[in-house]
Order: structure tokens, then sequence, then C-alpha cells
């Protein structure tokens, strides 16, 4: 926080699990991994602190699959794409450098992500993108 007001935020978010795509003879696990960074826009002169914070977000997806019946695979394709993003949180203040806070991120990738299996779309991604979280603040002023 170069001042009382903005600073620069980083964040990862890795899913504990990830999502399983069901369809006629066909499986598909999914997973994704968001990482990113921007400004944010707070006041921290009460133990409660709002902040709003926008960037950029660097979304990771990866898929891998088989069509039930065959054992076909087709492999574990993967792509990267960035998102814009805008966050809402509170931080309560345990002590003036650590803060537990909560957050609601949404976003949304910009270009078309869809997952396709012989030139048939069954399913796309990212429009929207919301993230609830819950963490910590640690500051150094």
């Amino acid at each position: 926080m170069p001042s009382e007001h903005v600073g620069a935020v980083a964040f990862a978010a890795i899913p504990l699990t990830g999502a399983r795509l069901e369809r006629a003879n066909l499986d598909v696990d999914l997973s994704v991994q968001l990482t990113g960074g921007g400004a944010r826009f707070t006041t921290r002169a009460g133990r409660w602190a709002p902040s709003a914070d926008v960037g950029l977000a660097v979304v990771s997806l990866q898929s891998s699959g088989m069509v039930v019946g065959s054992g076909f695979s087709n492999g574990e394709p993967s792509t990267m794409t960035v998102a814009p993003f805008a966050r809402l949180g509170l931080a309560f203040a345990v002590t003036p450098t650590f803060r537990l806070r909560a957050d609601v991120l949404a976003s949304a990738v910009v270009e078309g992500v869809s997952i396709q299996i012989a030139g048939r779309e069954i399913a796309t991604w990212g429009r929207p993108i919301l993230l609830a979280s819950a963490g910590i603040d640690l500051g150094w002023f």
C-alpha cells in the first residue's frame, strides 16, 4: 500500500476439486487455476476495511476425457487466456498488519473457451466467472 487508499493486489485461486462433465458415452474431467494482479482501492482507517480491486487474471484450463466403451482417450488438452476482473471485499483488522477478509470476484473470459469432442462443442467456460473467497491480508507498512 504505497498510500492510505491505493495499493497493489495479487492472488491465486486453485480449487481443491475439479469438475466432471458427463454426456452420452463421454466423460471429461476439467480443472482450472486463476492467478492475477491489479490495483486495490480501500480505506484502512478503522477495524473494518472495504476494498475494490481491478486487474487482469491469467486463467489456465485443463481437461482429460474418454469416449466410454471405446477406451479412446483424447489426451489432455489445455489452454491459457487472460480475463479482466473486479473484486469487492471486506477485511477485519486483527492487528494493524494482519486482517481477515472475505471477497467476491467477478470476471469473464473475453475470447470464448469451449470444449469440443470430434468437432462438436459440448461445453463452454468462463462467461461469467464468479468466485467467493476467504483469506488474509498481510501488510508491511
